[in-house]
């Protein structure tokens, strides 16, 4: 590629200079600056190929100055690149893209370029993400700690957002970020321990009714035993123990049967109390200059 942009050069700066002795171009001094760049831009090539960057991009400027040619300013935008100079590098190849009768290899060798250091180092935007309540924020895995509001600078591109308090119940969402960027996070009051709650006080009930009522049933028996018994000749022991026996399972009847009634009526009213409207995740939308509103 070097020599072909040499090869590039030279022709494009040969024709001036053709230009020039023909009398087709009017300043006198041109014809000097044209040879001085060639002289200048062969000078460069070499400090180049000797890996001293900095006195081949000191030539190439010079060079440039005397004659700008996209072909000697990408020459410039090299030496940045390869001493790592990566936003000086993309900076020319930019210009150089920019410039009027760009050879077509010229062209795609700064277009490589420009795409080679957006890949490495690709612009960073601002990412605003706020939540409704205090909580945790992961990005991309890591955690960023805690509070309402998480601000940082992320690389153009997807990345994963996890949000999540006690109480709620966890967000989680992938956001393309491709400018600076507010996202609104409003993270619902997490209803699942409530309603086992709910589930579990009218299980509760239920068997505790259903308990009640059988010892009743069975007080119920001990009593006709016991009234069975006066009427025998079982004695008085039979008689005791019958009413005994009636007694113990009358009180648990009842017991069972208003706890049973208790449990049963407040998981009613736990399931007839929990919302079924979520509340608006748009409340409290703030928006950044230029930027977009991620509503969840």
């Amino acid at each position: 590629m070097k020599f072909l942009l040499i090869r590039c050069i030279c022709r494009r700066l040969g024709l001036i200079l053709v230009l020039l002795a023909g009398g087709t171009v009017a300043p006198a001094h041109a014809d000097k600056n044209a040879s001085r760049a060639v002289e200048l831009f062969r000078a460069g090539d070499g400090k180049f190929a000797k890996a001293e960057y900095s006195a081949a991009r000191a030539l190439y400027r010079q060079a440039n100055g005397l004659y700008p040619d996209p072909s000697i300013l990408y020459m410039v935008g090299r030496c940045h690149e390869v001493e790592r100079e990566f936003a000086d590098a993309l900076a020319i190849y930019s210009k150089v893209l920019e410039m009027p009768n760009v050879p077509d290899k010229v062209r795609a060798k700064a277009e490589e370029g420009v795409a080679y250091l957006q890949r490495l180092n690709p612009k960073r935007y601002r990412l605003v993400v706020t939540a409704n309540t205090q909580a945790q924020f992961t990005l991309d895995g890591t955690s960023k700690g805690e509070g309402e509001v998480l601000s940082v600078d992320v690389p153009g591109g997807e990345h994963v957002v996890r949000v999540t308090a006690d109480g709620y119940e966890d967000v989680e969402r992938t956001l393309s970020v491709v400018r600076d960027t507010d996202a609104v996070v409003h993270m619902a009051p997490d209803e699942s321990d409530g309603r086992w709650t709910s589930w579990i006080l009218l299980g509760v009930g239920g068997a505790s009714l259903s308990a009640g009522g059988l010892l009743i049933l069975d007080a119920l028996g001990h009593a006709d035993e016991a009234s069975r018994a006066t009427q025998s000749q079982l004695g008085r022991a039979a008689y005791d123990d019958a009413q005994a026996r009636a007694r113990t399972a009358e009180i648990y009847g009842v017991t069972a049967t208003v706890v049973g009634a208790a449990a049963l009526g407040f998981g009613v009213y736990l399931l007839l109390s929990e919302p079924t409207d979520m509340p608006s995740a748009q409340a409290g939308v703030s928006v950044q200059p230029n930027g977009v509103v991620w509503r969840w």
